[in-house]
């Protein structure tokens, strides 16, 4: 059972509220403001048309809670979530968004949830656990976070306190079932809404200390919906079922009540600007209370009308970060109302209301001298808007009443000066209106015309006064003068036929300040000078027939003229030349109708795609559209006007719009780009909380979705998208619209997705949202495996390598050790010949004196063998040498049968890159340093062929005249893009002209790349190289030569002074050095190369600054 005093609080409330419905006066309202509101339901994607609450999150998402499921909006699309799949609830009755931006609901089924926004689910979260007397877990009425981040639950069963870090909660006041909403002060005083009362609660000691009565009545019990605000100045605003009240909480008093809304059942509201009010009612529709100035608007629901509020029960209200309300209704739906689709006043025909205009099609507008304004139409008749009351006049043909309006089909409406009303109908061509007697005149003006004339299809499109008080009638087939007794007309266009070359279907008439009238037709327009009768055609100098519809003057006097299909021309009439502006420059459509200048001296043109105002300074354009509140995007001739008030009217095929130009602004906020889902093969992921982080998606997941939104509700139809998927797309691309976007078949690898857009007046966004994502490769794919090939590929290479060198290495050996047997033989023999001979001379001289007569022919035996054995010993240094051939031969074999198999394995790995279908980044990375590695293996092969050529003087040179500047220019040109990645500077100077030399080019060529080469590689990045060349007169033994000297010097690390005299030695290279690379024959083949060519070459260095 429910506690005592709930149950008597409820009877009293109920009979008081009936009594009051028998005895209280019918509620006086101001004037209802006619709105046009925005309608979602069911239709539009909504769970549920009974709505409980809304909210915009942090994001910029707006939730919508109904009594079954919740509904998120992103400005194209609900996502909806509803029991049991994606909500432990069925209902929604309050929402709140903590200061962490964690969103918090009150349900009545499964009391509170919190959302997970990384996971998009929502959980029930235990709060005390306790249910009202009926069995029901606590009805949550309002939620609301203190300074200290505690968050409070006003509930129909007790004020309850959630710490949400520890999640620690207490119930208070358990006793009380009224409490409706909770809020903190500016001096930090806790106050809670009760029916009719504030109470001050100590959140202390958990009770109440104070109470401030608000009502006089006891109201009856309220759920749901915000009806306790903070003002800026202190002061609260509270609301319940019996009215509106102030509170000043210090004083602790009601300071303020709002008398006309006593007993309107007020049911929630919402403080915008801190001067606005918005109230919700049940059944009395939506009240605007602007609190500076104590003006109630109200907006109710009209059946007849299907752009009115869609109820008048109001539930929940709250406005977005764009400025849009969005009201709930209990029963009906979401009506969404925005600044921007209400900048225009409209005035349409609806059937099933009387005050309406006649007929939609507007074809004409003036204002009479009281301040009426009148409006034609094509198949209404003409109609009398009195602005004070709103109230509109329908004046139409009744066949029965011959003093009535002529024909339904009315063209034109003007007032002259004289204060008649001028109307002109088809067919009868022209009447005059007495509106004093309500009679329509029918005139004969053209009854002394030629009879060639079909007054009954004579139409008077436009009807124009100039300073003189002279009518002039444009119809559509000539232009008339009306005579000063208003009583014939003359033809102008006969009187002036050899002059007139343009059409005959008056479309404008105009006066500019110097008396010129100006006439448009279909074909052209012309200028007429009334001081001398001339008149000047511009249709040969535009070379075109111009379709014009209406002419304006500025300040500086020049003429514009708006025509259909040219888009606007301006007319200096100093220089006599046009400027035209068309969609190119801006202008929303060539076809133009109406233009208009306003206080600031800027321009309102009527087009085929609405409304644009242009600068004419700034030469930019502001459009405004359907979203925006005009009729449509077409727009009429001849239906503009500017009363005297300053208020601008537009008129179409659709109805008639007006406004004022100061009261026109434009949405000049950038809206946020949110990424809103992301599905991968149809499954949904959670999106990365951090920017810098990576979605993350297997080899098979090739397809994705990628939604977004342009955080302006406005109107989301307008929103402009330009987005890319970075690593996909090479462009930008641009939609309107569009919020999603899908990819198929991506192949692994980073990408990058990047989008921004614009709000409805396409004002972009300069910051691009991202979102990372990696689509990792199959196991085949990877980098690990991509290594594990190029493991065996390079194991496969290097046991080739070392089977062909243990071959070579063993056949070399074989012939060693017989060369070196022969080798031995031949010393042994000569050893054996030179002990003989020195034994026959130590015998020769012991027995010379015993043997003279055989000295002779001794010495001559003697001197036979000694050149015998001479003879064996030059045989034997043969074999010395051949044995050196071998040796050479072997290690210029051994060096083309490397290169062969070199080249093999780096023509395999291009063809691997070649036929791999979109590789892997790292693929690619170790595929080059592959070719890279070979290709400096096949260089120093190149040098040891090279060094062996010059060796065996199997080198070959061509001699030829060459001029030796351009060999240095040409090596230094090459030098200069290696040294160019280690930011070195290379520079050479030729001191004298240099003589034509005979040389081979490429060998110096390959003389001073090599030196260049090698200055480069020891010097450090950012360093200098200069390349000086000059001549000198030989000295000495070279006195009469005439030498040419290159130095060659860079800022590297130097060598060692020991080590200089061994570096032309080949296989020889500086210890000192901290990098090594090659084998050392570079420089082995440079000297040779020089030697060649009768040259030499010196080094210079010192350690730490350079050789």
């Amino acid at each position: 059972m429910f506690k005592l005093n709930f149950i008597i609080k409820i009877l009293i409330g109920t009979i008081i509220l009936m009594v009051g419905l028998f005895i209280c006066p019918k509620q006086s309202y101001g004037e209802e403001v006619r709105t046009h509101f925005d309608l979602f339901t069911q239709e539009q994607g909504l769970s549920n048309n009974a709505i409980r609450c809304v909210l915009q999150d942090s994001k910029g998402f707006l939730w919508v809670g109904t009594e079954y499921g919740l509904n998120r909006y992103d400005g194209h699309n609900f996502k909806n979530y509803v029991y049991p799949n994606s909500l432990p609830a069925k209902a929604v009755l309050s929402m709140y968004e903590d200061r962490s931006g964690t969103l918090w609901l009150g349900t009545p089924d499964s009391g509170l949830l919190r959302y997970n926004a990384d996971k998009d689910v929502f959980s029930v979260v235990s709060i005390c656990n306790f249910k009202i007397p009926n069995g029901n877990f606590s009805w949550i009425n309002n939620i609301y976070q203190d300074k200290q981040g505690i968050l409070w639950f006003a509930t129909i069963g007790g004020l309850i306190r959630l710490d949400p870090i520890t999640n620690q909660c207490t119930l208070h006041l358990q006793e009380m079932l009224d409490i409706t909403d909770v809020i903190e002060d500016l001096n930090g005083n806790f106050w809670l809404n009760c029916w009719g009362e504030l109470r001050l609660f100590d959140r202390k000691t958990g009770q109440i200390k104070d109470t401030i009565s608000v009502s006089s009545t006891l109201p009856n019990p309220m759920t749901g919906g915000k009806n306790l605000v903070l003002l800026p100045d202190g002061n609260l605003i509270t609301i319940n079922n019996c009215g509106v009240y102030i509170v000043n909480p210090l004083a602790k008093k009601v300071v303020l009540q709002y008398t006309e809304l006593d007993n309107i059942n007020i049911t929630s509201l919402c403080l915008v600007n801190g001067s606005i009010v918005w109230l919700g009612t049940h059944q009395n529709g939506l009240i605007k209370l602007d609190l500076s100035t104590n003006l109630l608007t109200y907006y109710k629901n009209d059946p007849k009308s299907p752009d009115s509020l869609i109820g008048n029960h109001i539930s929940a209200l709250c406005q977005d970060s764009s400025g849009v309300l969005w009201i709930g209704d209990k029963s009906y739906g979401l009506n969404k109302l925005s600044l921007y689709k209400n900048l225009f006043s409209i005035y349409q025909n609806n059937p099933f209301i009387e005050n309406t205009i006649s007929n939609n099609y507007i074809r004409g507008i003036c204002e009479d001298k009281e301040g009426f304004i009148w409006i034609s139409t094509q198949f209404g008749g003409l109609n009398k808007l009195d602005r004070q009351t709103g109230q509109i006049t329908r004046y139409q043909h009744n066949p029965k009443n011959p003093n009535s309006l002529a024909s339904d089909t009315v063209w034109n409406v003007y007032e002259d000066s004289k204060g008649f009303l001028w109307v002109g109908a088809q067919p009868r061509g022209l009447q005059l209106f007495d509106r004093k007697n309500n009679k329509f005149l029918t005139t004969n003006l053209f009854a002394g015309l030629d009879n060639n004339i079909n007054r009954d299809i004579l139409v008077v499109n436009v009807i124009y006064e100039d300073k003189l008080g002279q009518m002039w009638l444009g119809s559509n087939n000539h232009l008339y003068l009306m005579s000063k007794d208003n009583k014939s007309v003359i033809n102008f266009t006969n009187k002036y036929a050899t002059s007139w070359n343009i059409g005959t279907d008056i479309q404008a008439i105009f006066e500019d300040s110097l008396g010129t009238i100006w006439v448009g037709t279909e074909n052209g327009f012309l200028r007429f000078n009334p001081s001398d009768n001339t008149i000047v055609s511009y249709k040969e100098q535009l070379n075109a027939g111009i379709y014009v519809t209406s002419f304006l003057e500025d300040k500086n006097k020049n003429i514009w003229i708006a025509t259909k299909g040219a888009g606007i021309l301006c007319l200096n009439l100093v220089t006599n030349k046009f400027t035209s502006i068309t969609e190119i420059d801006g202008l929303p459509h060539n076809n133009t109708y109406g233009i208009l200048e306003d206080a600031k001296k800027t321009f309102w043109i009527s087009t085929d795609n609405g409304v644009t105002h242009y600068n004419p300074k700034t030469k930019i354009f502001e459009s405004f559209g359907v979203s925006d509140g005009l009729q449509g995007k077409e727009f009429n001739r001849r239906a503009f006007f500017k009363s005297r008030t300053g208020e601008f009217f537009f008129g179409g095929p659709n109805g008639l719009n007006s406004f004022y130009p100061e009261k026109v602004t434009k949405n000049a906020t950038p809206p946020p780009i949110i990424i809103t889902e992301f599905l991968a093969t149809g499954n949904y992921l959670a999106l990365p909380n951090n920017s810098e982080k990576s979605i993350e998606l297997n080899y098979t997941e090739k397809s994705i979705q990628i939604n977004f939104a342009a955080i302006d509700f406005n109107a989301s139809e307008n929103n402009i998208y330009k987005y890319r998927l970075v690593g996909f797309d090479k462009n930008w691309v641009q939609v309107r619209g569009k919020n999603t976007v899908t990819y198929t078949n991506l192949s692994p690898g980073k990408y990058t997705f990047e989008v921004t857009g614009t709000n409805n007046h396409q004002v972009w966004q300069p910051n691009i949202t991202r979102l990372k994502i990696d689509i990792w490769p199959p196991p085949w794919r990877t980098p690990l495996a991509y290594l594990v090939y190029l493991l065996i590929l390079g194991s496969s290479i290097f046991l080739t390598l070392k089977y062909q060198t243990n071959k070579l290495k063993a056949k070399t050996n074989i012939q060693e050790a017989h060369l070196r047997a022969e080798a031995a033989e031949a010393q042994a023999q000569i050893a054996e010949a030179q002990a003989q001979a020195a034994n026959f001379e130590t015998k020769a001289i012991e027995t010379q004196k015993q043997a003279l007569e055989n000295e002779n022919l001794q010495r001559i035996e003697s001197e036979t063998k000694i050149k015998q054995k001479n003879l064996e010993l030059e045989e034997a240094n043969l074999k010395l040498k051949e044995l050196d051939e071998v040796k050479a031969k072997f290690a210029a074999m051994l060096v083309h049968d490397l290169k062969s198999p070199l080249t093999v394995v780096n023509l395999t790995l291009e063809m691997l890159l070649a036929k791999t279908f979109d590789p892997d980044p790292d693929l690619v990375n170790m595929v080059t340093s592959s070719e890279e590695s070979i290709k400096k293996i096949v260089t120093l092969v190149n040098e040891m062929l090279e060094f062996y050529q010059s060796d065996s003087q199997e080198m070959r040179f061509h001699f030829q005249i060459i001029d030796l500047f351009e060999a240095l220019n040409y090596a230094t040109e090459i030098a200069k893009i290696a040294a160019s990645k280690k930011n070195i500077s290379i520079k050479l100077t030729v001191k004298d002209s240099l003589p034509l030399i005979s040389a081979d080019t490429s060998k110096l060529e390959r003389v001073f790349s090599n030196l260049l080469s090698n200055a480069i590689k020891f010097t450090p990045e950012g360093g200098q190289i200069s390349l000086v060349a000059w001549t000198e007169e030989g000295t000495g033994v070279e006195t009469g030569l005439h030498l040419i000297n290159v130095s060659i010097t860079d800022t590297g690390e130097g060598i060692l002074a020991e080590e200089i005299p061994f570096i032309f030695d080949p296989y020889r290279q500086a210890k000192s050095s901290s990098k090594k690379a090659g084998v050392g024959l570079g420089l082995a083949i440079v000297k040779r190369i020089l030697a060649a060519h009768s040259g030499s070459i010196n080094v210079h260095s010192q350690l730490g600054i350079g050789t």
